[in-house]
């Protein structure tokens, strides 16, 4: 393997490994908004009552 092979090796796992922290943050992001509308959406019953 040459010098350069290697290195765009490494460059292709860096951005694999960005790509799925980028998904994971978003996954995380979703899953965050979701709990608070749910959370939103139990206040807004109890208030109602």
């Amino acid at each position: 393997m040459k010098k350069n092979e290697s290195r765009n090796y490494i460059m292709i796992i860096l951005i694999r490994i960005l790509i799925i922290l980028f998904f994971l943050w978003l996954f995380l992001m979703l899953l965050v908004n979701l709990l608070c509308l749910t959370g939103d959406i139990d206040r807004l019953k109890a208030s109602e009552y």
